[in-house]
């Protein structure tokens, strides 16, 4: 994967993005920003997603809707991007690759590092987030990749 496509709310990642596209690119590979932004009520969002090879939701409650995750999927099979979500509903509704995050175990891992802190001990550095990737194999199969 050489450009990944993110959709997301300038007004609220783009100091997020911005840290990401420098992390990525020292990494060999290029974030490609899609803004979605809200114009008189509506969402306006990229939907050329022919020179992408895979498009990437993050959590961003502006944008976040089914409208406009369905839109996306349905613009990324058009395309023959596949489609990164991070929950169940991304994976429902025909998502390429979904990241399910087990929230009651990521709880407690944060409970873990709270717990030590209190107690006067440092952090044992940043745990990766107890997570799955699922890949949506029906999806996967009808993409020409």
């Amino acid at each position: 994967m050489r450009r990944l496509g993110v959709l997301y709310d300038p007004a609220n990642n783009q100091v997020w993005f911005t840290a990401a596209a420098a992390v990525a690119a020292a990494r060999g590979f290029e974030l490609v920003p899609l803004p979605v932004r809200r114009q008189e009520g509506k969402l306006a969002m990229a939907s050329d997603f022919s020179r992408l090879d895979a498009i990437l939701f993050i959590p961003d409650t502006s944008i976040i809707s089914r409208s406009v995750i369905q839109h996306a999927i349905k613009q990324g099979v058009v395309h023959n991007t596949p489609v990164i979500g991070y929950n169940q509903f991304f994976y429902d509704s025909g998502a390429a690759f979904t990241l399910l995050i087990d929230y009651r175990t990521v709880g407690q891992q944060v409970a873990r590092q709270v717990e030590r802190l209190l107690a006067g001990e440092k952090c044992d550095g940043v745990a990766s987030p107890s997570h799955e990737l699922v890949i949506n194999e029906e999806v996967w199969r009808k993409l020409k990749r």
